[in-house]
């Protein structure tokens, strides 16, 4: 079993229930395959993820799924969920048009719900 067949079990047994979202499927796939010690090895785009993605890649398309591959050395090292994790959280900071990320909170660390 892999990820990716996790992933799809968990679309199929949850997606029928009403406002369910691509991050909550992910996040139980993510869950359950912890458990099984089956991490992905792509980098799954949702929500926050997707819209860093778009933002670093300058509003390239943003497919469902990419491999860490396509990440230079530095963000590439990184396991897939992490770099799924980095993309939503710093998203901001990617802005495409050069200015300065949105809100910096004044030095503090902040959270992002992806």
């Amino acid at each position: 079993m892999t990820f990716a067949k996790v992933h799809l079990l968990v679309d199929r047994v949850i997606r029928p229930v009403k406002d369910v979202s691509d991050l909550t499927i992910y996040d139980a796939a993510l869950r359950i395959a912890a458990y099984l010690r089956k991490l992905p090895t792509e980098v799954y785009l949702h929500n926050g993820a997707a819209e860093g993605y778009s933002h670093l890649f300058q509003n390239a398309p943003v497919p469902k799924v990419v491999p860490r591959g396509q990440f230079d050395d530095a963000i590439g090292r990184l396991h897939a969920y992490q770099i799924e994790d980095f993309l939503c959280i710093f998203k901001d900071d990617f802005e495409p048009d050069g200015k300065p990320p949105r809100s910096r909170c004044h030095g503090l660390v902040r959270r992002h719900i992806c």
